[in-house]
């Protein structure tokens, strides 16, 4: 009995973090793709500064289809995510910072239980100070709101250098053997 039979299969492995190509595009994800390369559609206005990047860069070719598998495995959907980004935006405005100008740098983090989420770094034209505190205020409105993608984390950073002088003052934090010896004194500091 020959008969023809619909079957689906596999499409080949994509380049990246080896995730599969989807066989259909899920809902909102070229407009997601679209912001990611052009951040203005939601954050508006941008800085003259370029954004910063990390030494690889971004391979859009594939980029739709490993942000399509890491959202299907967690449930989320491009709605979600653009939401974030546009209270991300709305969080900004209110504090009068402008991105940096080009697309959002991108990194496919795999973690230990084998699984994948994606952090779309965001470059602003602010100190590091205040990129930390915009941070910290856009992840409270996002929990506010019940619109926290779990598998997708939006972050911003700073295109300021860094100031090394203020290492001296978080030494404490890192110098751990420090505070476990007794000083001179005996006393534990």
């Amino acid at each position: 009995m020959d008969a023809l039979m619909n079957v689906d299969v596999e499409p080949p492995l994509a380049a990246g973090p080896g995730l599969r190509s989807p066989a259909r595009t899920m809902p909102g994800l070229d407009e997601l793709v679209r912001v990611l390369r052009n951040p203005e559609l939601v954050f508006g206005a941008m800085s003259t500064h370029p954004a910063c990047y990390r030494e690889d860069p971004v391979d859009w070719a594939v980029v739709p289809a490993e942000i399509q598998r890491i959202l299907e495995v967690d449930g989320c959907t491009c709605d979600s995510v653009l939401r974030a980004f546009q209270v991300a935006a709305e969080v900004l405005r209110r504090h009068g910072v402008l991105t940096c100008h080009g697309p959002v740098d991108l990194a496919f983090l795999e973690h230990d239980d084998c699984t994948w989420s994606l952090r779309a770094h965001v470059t602003l034209d602010a100190d590091h100070d205040l990129t930390f505190d915009l941070t910290a205020e856009f992840y409270r409105q996002l929990s506010e709101l019940d619109v926290l993608p779990f598998v997708f984390h939006i972050s911003f950073d700073s295109c300021w250098p860094f100031d090394e002088s203020r290492l001296a003052s978080l030494e404490f934090l890192y110098d751990n053997d420090a505070q476990d010896e007794p000083a001179s004194d005996g006393v534990h500091r």
